[in-house]
């Protein structure tokens, strides 16, 4: 700022000098106390932003140790399936073998032969149900 003064006998005007370094001053002042909110506002908002990021990793973390912990559970779930799994499979094979041996053991043709035995028997009960039938109607 260009100020200028009146030039009196030995100098400039006492009083007009003290007058423009006291709106000098109150300018300064204005200046600081601008400064001063600057720097508190700067300061607020990295004491917001600090907060914001401590929060976020915190929660970040949670977030990541949950699913971690979800991903455990499933995991053990999924192992636990396997030796269910595991388990019927080899129940199943004993099971197999077991009735495989007994077939294998097993004479089909003394099986066949009472299949038939069977089967001549039954017939041989409907021919003479149905011959009782026939003696009551002539009867």
């Amino acid at each position: 700022m260009d100020k200028e003064f009146n030039i009196v006998k030995k100098g400039y005007s006492p009083e007009e000098v003290d007058e423009y370094i006291k709106s000098l001053e109150a300018k300064i002042e204005e200046y600081k106390e601008k400064d001063t909110s600057i720097t508190n506002a700067i300061v607020n908002a990295q004491v917001a932003a600090d907060n914001i990021i401590r929060n976020a990793k915190f929660e970040a973390e949670e977030i990541r140790n949950s699913a971690v912990n979800e991903l455990s559970l499933i995991y053990n779930s999924i192992e636990e399936q396997k030796l269910i799994v595991k388990d019927f499979q080899n129940h199943y094979i004993e099971l197999v073998n077991k009735y495989l041996k007994e077939v294998n053991h097993t004479d089909f043709l003394k099986i066949f032969g009472h299949i038939n035995e069977l089967e001549n028997y039954i017939s041989s009960l409907k021919k003479a149900e149905k011959s009782r039938e026939r003696n009551m109607e002539d009867e």
